[in-house]
């Protein structure tokens, strides 16, 4: 009878650590879950829930396609 019990319990443990496993691929697979963590939100704790969310207002630097450093190529055989 304890034989049984502890099949019993070795299959729950299986099937639940299966579900979880396959819970978290489909929350990161899909984006559920969550929002990512901001260190932000705690940095200033006098601002609203909504000013917290808005992105930050200076631009990010983008390089446009033809700026850059030229590189020789150069065939290394052996």
């Amino acid at each position: 009878m304890h034989i049984l019990l502890f099949f019993l319990l070795l299959i729950v443990l299986i099937v639940s650590l299966g579900v979880s496993i396959i819970g978290f691929l489909v929350r990161t697979l899909f984006g559920l879950g969550r929002k990512p963590y901001s260190r932000s939100a705690t940095a200033n704790p006098g601002q609203s829930r909504d000013d917290r969310t808005q992105p930050p207002s200076h631009p990010r630097k983008i390089f446009g396609k033809d700026e850059g450093e030229y590189v020789d190529f150069e065939e290394i055989n052996h």
